[in-house]
Order: structure tokens, then sequence, then C-alpha cells
């Protein structure tokens, strides 16, 4: 029969993900499969899916991270070749992650980020991601910046109001930022990094990195035999995932369909109020359900 799980955002303007797992919670094998478990190793992911089923899944992660937290800035990092080998992605990661970890260190407690890679036409790497908690002063919004045109990087006004992090250009490489206006726009720009394109990635790399402590989508509903009370997102053979903007899951045609506890519940008092806002179940619309499937 299956069950549903529903797990809360803490920052997005559609804050309930529902999961619908397509088989009884004690069935064999392990009790939690990988889409119940939250985030889970991106190693296992490639040895264990196909590669449109990973990268799907590396997106939902990815969306999951960044609408459950409250980033700042969106940010592109790139290298100077003299720094580290800017083809070598494991090289890139590792060292723009321990950059980031002696940051947090001495300068920022509170900084945090998510990244994804981007590979050049020649196949040199550059990453964009979200971050905040940057040490005050830290981010100068400079009179010009550096805009790649056709093959070659210019110097325009920066119209756009752009910030620049000098610590990093100093150190690393380029940096530009912008503040991120709205969390949800973010979280699927982000993933449309996330494409076919990865298939160059070397096995066990991972698809993206983040700061340890994040939060994650909050549990608040983990039901047996109920069926997915939310517009079908993303099904695959394993689980059915939806979205809605408020958390009364039993948005039901017929109040005979309830479980017999909630019957029971205060809140099934509402229900009269909750099938009146039906209509406003929403799902996201098919660009952006595009990137994330």
């Amino acid at each position: 029969m299956g069950y549903t799980r529903i797990y809360q955002y803490q920052n997005s303007v559609i804050p309930f993900k529902h999961v619908y797992i397509k088989r009884d919670r004690f069935s064999g094998g392990n009790e939690l499969n990988e889409d119940e478990k939250g985030i889970c190793n991106e190693q296992k992911i490639i040895n264990a899916l196909k590669l449109d089923e990973a990268l799907s899944r590396a997106r939902r992660y990815i969306v999951d991270i960044i609408l459950s937290n409250e980033f700042e800035y969106f940010c592109t990092f790139t290298f100077k070749p003299d720094k580290v080998d800017r083809f070598d992605l494991n090289a890139c990661f590792k060292m723009l992650s321990q950059y980031f970890h002696n940051y947090k260190t001495k300068f920022a407690s509170d900084f945090k980020f998510l990244i994804v890679p981007e590979f050049h036409k020649d196949g040199a790497v550059h990453f964009h991601g979200c971050c905040s908690g940057f040490a005050a002063g830290d981010l100068i919004i400079p009179d010009k910046v550096l805009k790649r045109v056709g093959d070659e990087v210019q110097l325009v006004p920066n119209t756009k109001g752009y910030l620049r992090w000098l610590r990093y250009d100093k150190n690393m490489g380029i940096f530009n930022c912008s503040p991120i206006k709205n969390n949800n726009a973010a979280a699927f720009y982000i993933v449309k990094y996330i494409t076919k394109n990865m298939k160059q990635i070397p096995k066990g790399t991972h698809l993206y990195s983040c700061s340890r402590g994040l939060n994650r989508p909050e549990l608040v509903v983990d039901e047996d035999y109920l069926s997915l009370m939310a517009p079908v997102c993303y099904e695959s053979d394993f689980v059915k995932i939806g979205y809605t903007r408020y958390d009364d899951y039993f948005l039901l045609d017929e109040y005979e369909l309830m479980p017999e506890w909630m019957k029971q519940c205060e809140r099934a008092e509402q229900l009269g109020n909750v099938i009146e806002m039906k209509d406003e179940i929403v799902c996201f619309d098919y660009e952006q359900l595009s990137m994330v499937q």
C-alpha cells in the first residue's frame, strides 16, 4: 500500500514537500530508501542508479537544502591557473572547501555555503552557489566588474550592483555575487547546472558540496497507507513527490477517506475550511519542474 511523508521547508513560499513511497514500510531490505533519508551520499547514488536518476536526485537534495536555509547571496567562484589545476574537479572541490573552512574558522564563524560545479567549453571548472555569513566589510560594490564577452574577459561598468570579495580575489581567483531576492528562484536556478554534461565527472565525485550543519526539511507527517495528497511533480518506480503551500495534507474529496486518527484530532474540525483551500494547492510550472526531474 505504501506510505506518505511530508517535509516542511523553513525558507520557501511553497513550504511542504509530500513524498509517497510505493511500498509497505517493512517489506524487506533497508527500512528507508534513499529518498526518505534526506541528503544521502553521492557515491551511493552514482553507484546504485543510472545517470538520469542520480542527477534528478541531486537536484532535489540541492533544492531541499536551499529552501531550508537562509542564504544571502548567489555567488560565482573561479580559480587562478597558478593556484590549482582548473581541469581537475576533485582538486578544485578540495581547494575551495578548504578555503571556506579556513575562512569560517578565522574570520566568519557563521559562514555557510552550497556550491555546484560548471565546466567551461575548454573543460576548466568554476563554481556557482549560495552563501551567507560573510564577515562585516568583506563584500564591496566596485564601480566596474569583469565580464566575459565572447571569448574575452572585459572590465565593464557595474550597473547591476554586483559585489566583490577582495580577500578571495587576491588569494584564489575571480569572485562576484548578488543578493538573493527570491529563495525559490535561486534554488531552481542553481540546479540547472546539474545537467547530463556531468557525465564527464569521474566516478565517486560529488555533484555538489555544502557546509556541515545546514538545516534539512523537517519531517512533519509520517503515515502508513496514506496516498499522496498533492499534485505529482515527480514520479519514479519508487516514489511520487508533490508540493503544497499548506500542511493540511488531508485535503480529501470525501471525509470518509480520512484515517480514523485524523477524524478524532482537533484539526479535523477545520476540515470545511481546508477543503475550501483545495484550489490553493500548487505545483511548480513546467519550466521549473523540468529542472527538478
